[in-house]
């Protein structure tokens, strides 16, 4: 028997949703015939098969979340070495404790691969983040958990130092900080005022309080959102309440730009790009944060210090049935205007696609 697990695609990505079965018991396969689709917050990507045989058992329904590392198809591919039996289904709250590890561990069981290859199942130790301004030094312990976790945690406010965490070898799952933040317990440096907080620094922080949305259950339809749109929207939410937003309106004149343009169209059909005004634009875009390198700046709350990028990086809008798509055109300061073009043609056609 061959176990076909779910892999780390990249990306960060550690989950994903069974968006659609291409496969079915009892089907024979080829290696390299696609055996499900996976929906992740940043592509819908499809898993093939690694080996040639018989579809002896899939697990999970359309839907169904599933974990890097989890085995998702079992196949019959003439070897005797037994499948494992399918995990059981449990409450994060009542999963069994164990102490919490500080060290990395490569888990890989004989007889099962994933798509690209073993599973390196990692507990290494990542460092809480430490917003709070205060000059005191207190002991951390040391917490694991992934990413994902450690963003959901700072996202609801609360201080994952102080969850419990009922996962493997003691790593804090996001069910463990959904209860916690249910409980009302939010991160110490954000202790709700009547207005803002003014800590050592000078930084204003604000406390902002959600109110409760009311909805006539009767009339209201709810549609499940995808982990794409629910990564859109968080993200929007981010960028309102964590970005100065700024808007400026001028005039200009762009008769040498549609010159240019046009005298340029037949050179970039013959490359097999379609010049269109947004890699103009975006080149001089570019020109202009060379000219004035404030422009391409952030502010960095932590340490109190503007950062200064001299990497252009600008994201572009792609409208795609899935919802609004910002892919980036990495370094455009080393870009021609040809160059921006393929790139731009390239993310258009990626996001469109679900493959960026």
């Amino acid at each position: 028997m061959f176990e076909v697990k779910f892999a780390d695609i990249g990306e960060g990505i550690h989950e994903g949703v069974l968006f659609k079965w291409e496969v079915e018991p009892g089907q024979s396969i080829k290696d390299g015939d696609p055996l499900f689709l996976v929906e992740t917050d940043k592509v819908t990507a499809e898993i093939p098969s690694p080996v040639d045989g018989v579809v002896k058992e899939i697990r999970g329904k359309v839907g169904d979340t599933i974990h890097v590392g989890d085995v998702i198809v079992v196949i019959d591919d003439g070897s005797d070495q037994p499948a494992s039996p399918p995990a059981q289904a449990q409450d994060p709250g009542q999963a069994t404790k164990e102490p919490a590890q500080s060290h990395t561990e490569t888990v890989e069981e004989q007889g099962s691969t994933s798509v690209v290859g073993e599973i390196e199942v990692s507990n290494e130790v990542i460092a809480a983040s430490t917003e709070a301004h205060s000059g005191v030094q207190t002991s951390k312990k040391k917490v694991l958990a992934t990413p994902v976790a450690r963003k959901m945690a700072k996202d609801l406010g609360v201080d994952i130092q102080q969850i419990t965490g009922t996962g493997p070898g003691g790593r804090v799952m996001k069910a463990d900080i959904r209860a916690f933040a249910d409980q009302g317990a939010k991160k110490p440096q954000a202790k709700p005022t009547q207005g803002a907080t003014q800590p050592a620094g000078g930084v204003q922080h604000l406390t902002i309080e959600k109110p409760p949305l009311h909805v006539n259950e009767e009339t209201a339809e709810r549609i499940p959102m995808s982990m794409m749109r629910k990564t859109i929207a968080k993200n929007m939410v981010i960028s309102k309440f964590t970005i100065p937003h700024t808007a400026a309106m001028d005039d200009a004149d762009v008769t040498d730009l549609v010159a240019l343009r046009n005298d340029q169209k037949l050179a970039a059909k013959e490359r097999g790009v379609k010049l269109t005004y947004l890699p103009l634009i975006l080149k001089a875009v570019s020109l202009a944060m060379k000219d004035h390198p404030i422009i391409n700046s952030s502010y960095d709350e932590a340490a109190e210090e503007i950062v200064v990028h001299h990497d252009h990086n600008i994201g572009i809008a792609v409208d795609t049935d899935a919802g609004l798509m910002v892919p980036v055109v990495h370094n455009a300061q080393h870009m021609s205007v040809y160059d921006i073009a393929e790139e731009v043609q390239r993310l258009g056609d990626g996001a469109n696609g679900h493959t960026l």
